[in-house]
This record gives C-alpha cells, sequence and structure tokens, in this order.
C-alpha cells in the first residue's frame, strides 16, 4: 500500500563520525569504572562518573540551548572530559605520559576560547551579530578567567585536602627578601643539591618548589591554546564548518 511506507533515516558522514566518538569515549569510561571498582578506589569510581557525565554535555548544551557545535570542537571537549579525570587520574597519564598536565591545559585553552567566541552571538542578540576582534577580545578573556577558576580549585584542593594538584618542581636556586641580610634586600641560595628537614634529607637532588611554577606554566600553556584558536578563527576559510558554535537557526 502507498503511503505506509517505512522510512529510515540515513546516517551521514559527520553523523557516523560522532556517533563512533561518543560511542569510544563511553566505552573507555565504563572500562575505567569497571576497573575502578575492582581496585576498590573510590576516588576513582567518582572520576569515571564525571568522566561519563562531561562527554554527554556538549549534546546537552545542543538541546538546552538551541546551538550547533562543530564535531572537532566536541571532540577536543570529550578529550578533555576523558583525558583528565579518567586517563589522567585513573591511568595515571599525569604521572607516566611526559607533559600529559600540559596536554590538556593546552587543549582547554582551545577548547574554552571556542565557547567563549560564540558566547557574545548567544547572549546578546545583534543583527550582523558581533565583530569577529571583540569576539576574539572576548575568546581569550573568557579562556583565560576558566584557567585561573581551574587554578583556584587546585590551589584550595591542595590547602584542603593535601592533594598536591599544583604539582613541585625541584629547584637548585632559591631567591627571596626573606634571605636578605638587611630589610628589602634579596638574599640567594644557588647549587642546592641537598636540604634536609627534621633531620631528614629530602630523597630529590635540589629544593622542592610548592606549586608555583607548574601553576604559571599551565597558564601560559593554555594561553597558547587560546592564542591558537583565536589564530584558526581569522584564517579558517569556513567558518561554520571547523572549531565553530552557532545557533541551530542558522546551521
Amino acid at each position: 500500500m502507498k503511503g505506509n511506507r517505512l522510512q529510515t533515516k540515513t546516517l551521514t558522514n559527520p553523523d557516523k563520525a560522532e556517533f563512533i566518538l561518543y560511542a569510544a569515549f563511553t566505552a573507555l569510561n565504563i572500562f575505567s569504572f569497571i576497573r575502578s571498582i575492582v581496585l576498590h578506589n573510590t576516588l576513582y569510581i567518582l572520576s569515571s562518573f564525571a568522566g561519563m557525565f562531561l562527554i554527554y554535555m556538549p549534546r546537552l548544551a545542543e538541546r538546552v540551548m538551541k546551538i550547533t557545535i562543530s564535531l572537532d570542537l566536541k571532540c577536543a571537549y570529550m578529550a578533555l572530559s576523558v583525558g583528565g579525570p579518567v586517563l589522567g587520574n585513573v591511568f595515571k597519564f599525569y604521572h607516566i605520559v611526559p607533559f600529559w598536565d600540559k596536554y590538556m591545559h593546552g587543549l582547554s585553552g582551545y577548547a574554552f576560547a571556542a565557547l567563549g567566541y560564540c558566547l557574545p552571538d548567544l547572549i546578546e542578540k545583534k543583527e550582523g551579530g558581533h565583530s569577529w576582534q571583540m569576539k576574539v577580545a572576548f575568546a581569550f578573556c573568557f579562556s583565560l578567567m576558566i584557567a585561573v577558576m581551574w587554578e583556584f580549585f587546585e590551589y584550595f584542593l591542595d590547602l584542603l585536602f593535601h592533594m598536591d594538584m599544583q604539582n613541585d618542581t625541584v629547584i637548585t636556586d632559591i631567591s627571596s627578601y626573606m634571605l636578605g641580610e638587611r630589610t628589602g634586600e634579596i638574599g640567594t641560595i644557588s647549587d642546592i643539591t641537598s636540604v634536609v628537614i627534621n633531620g631528614e634529607p629530602l630523597p630529590v637532588n635540589g629544593y622542592i618548589d610548592i606549586g608555583l611554577i607548574d601553576t604559571m606554566d599551565d597558564m601560559i600553556t593554555c594561553s597558547f591554546g587560546t592564542l591558537i584558536y583565536c589564530l584558526v578563527v581569522k584564517f579558517k576559510p569556513e567558518r561554520r564548518k571547523f572549531s565553530g558554535i552557532w545557533p541551530k537557526a542558522a546551521a
């Protein structure tokens, strides 16, 4: 009978790629959750739950805010969601993969700059949209604000729970006003090879910086990621098909 034919929806290549992306990240989170249960580690279990929740945030944002997020940005957000709590914490990539923390901060700079770039048009509807110069400036400031808030978060976790989120760095030179012979004079200790605390030598060849260098490195790396996105926005030929977020009506 005519009119009763079953209609099927054919997935386009971007739809297939997105399905594979979500399936892969979901499978990784499920594996991480099972492994965390086997290890009886509450922190790992919570990290796996957080990763599972966060990877679906782009899809939730699309539904609630009625926006479209390009596939590459979804991939970046999901990589952040899994790279930190799951790969970083549960699988210890922060400790066994060189510069893993810096990769995450650079990627976060890129991803949050993308969000900051679209916010002016989403918050304030304006015929013709806002100028790309204003949106780039807002994107840069927004991304660095997120980076600062994250460093606040790390600081308070270290302060209250001694979690060492702001990783220490071994240094061999110290310069401080507290070491000066007179008020307002800087004193310096160079070529530090050993430090003794309460009669016990530290098991490192130098002095331990308590997070300042790591924090500044993170901020600088995030700034580079943000700058890369701003350059992409300026020079990419097709704005709506790569590294973009826009209202669904304009898709």
